[in-house]
């Protein structure tokens, strides 16, 4: 027998390292069609590692925050519900904060409002502090996600198969 807290660290690193991988790709992919495009030479690849790194943060987050939810439920089309409905309202959200003046506000309530790769791309210095604070949110969405979902995984009881 295996404990279920070494269950749920071992899915969690794995998955997240599985994010950074495909990320890594995603950069790999940009690095090479500038290097041997016919943007060759006019623009820096390197421009473009703070909005890989932010398509990062968002994986770590939305995946605690998966693990968080399925940890505490025991039907995985409840869990994928409860999730879509979050991204859903997450979206809906920044959406209506960048739309409307007066609601401005409310697209602050959105995890989205942390993901925005596209302001990313200047290679200016601002860029990576505006990608530590970003990955910041992002990241410490996700990871406290894991610690509550791992918490709970291990007290709560699991249901018997039917």
């Amino acid at each position: 027998p295996i404990r279920r807290r070494t269950l749920y660290s071992t899915q969690a690193l794995a998955t997240i390292c599985g994010g950074f991988c495909l990320c890594t790709i995603l950069y790999a992919s940009v690095f090479t069609a500038i290097q041997f495009g016919p943007w060759a030479g006019e623009v820096n690849p390197i421009q473009f590692l703070p909005p890989a790194l932010n398509v990062f943060g968002l994986m770590v987050c939305m995946s605690g925050l998966a693990a968080g939810v399925s940890a505490c439920d025991s039907y995985r089309w409840r869990t994928i519900g409860i999730l879509c409905a979050f991204y859903i309202t997450s979206l809906l959200t920044k959406l209506v904060g960048r739309l409307s003046e007066a609601l401005s506000w409310t697209g602050y309530l959105s995890v989205f409002n942390a993901y925005e790769p596209q302001r990313l791309v200047g290679g200016e210095w601002s860029d990576w502090q505006l990608l530590l604070q970003y990955n910041g949110i992002l990241f410490g969405i996700g990871i406290t996600s894991y610690v509550i979902g791992g918490y709970i995984f291990s007290k709560r009881d699991l249901p018997a198969p039917l």
